[in-house]
C-alpha cells in the first residue's frame, strides 16, 4: 500500500532540509538569521492586511 504524504509534512521536510544545508554552510547563526528574516517577512505581510484607519476618524477620536 502506498501512503501519500500530507502537504504539511512535505513542507516540514523541505524546510528542515533547507535549514540543515544552511547550517552546514553558514552555521547556527545563519539559520537563526534566516528564521528571523522569514518571521519579519510574515509580520509585514500581516501588517499590510490589517485595515487602515482613516485620518478623519483619528481626528474625531482625539477631539473626544
Amino acid at each position: 500500500m502506498i501512503r501519500h504524504t500530507k502537504t504539511a509534512e512535505k513542507k516540514k521536510v523541505v524546510m528542515e532540509a533547507r535549514y540543515e544545508a544552511l547550517a552546514a554552510e553558514g552555521g547556527k547563526r545563519a539559520v537563526k538569521k534566516a528564521i528571523e528574516k522569514r518571521q519579519k517577512k510574515v509580520g509585514q505581510r500581516e501588517k499590510r492586511r490589517r485595515p487602515q484607519i482613516r485620518e478623519e476618524s483619528r481626528k474625531r477620536r482625539r477631539a473626544e
